[in-house]
């Protein structure tokens, strides 16, 4: 573990924003598919939306018994598309 003095806030943001786009690449990178909770949870919304824009063509999912599974790539354009 390493230990970092921040002496502003600038450099805090800069650090948060690189470890961002790095765990963003690595999900997205995977080739293992989401199910609708993780998926949720990595957008920040309930189920209910996930299931809601899989069902409007909006996100596409494919179906899992009874649940849906999403490649990280497809959030990441959706996350992309709205604000």
């Amino acid at each position: 573990m390493e230990t970092i003095i921040l002496t502003n806030q600038k450099e805090l943001a800069e650090i948060i924003e690189a470890a961002v786009r790095n765990a963003v690449s690595a999900l997205v990178s995977s080739e293992k598919p989401m199910n609708v909770a993780a998926a949720a949870k990595f957008l920040g919304v309930s189920c209910w939306v996930i299931r809601d824009r899989i069902r409007n063509g909006i996100l596409k999912g494919r179906k899992n018994g009874r649940d849906y599974l999403i490649m990280p790539a497809e959030l990441l354009k959706l996350a992309k598309a709205e604000p």
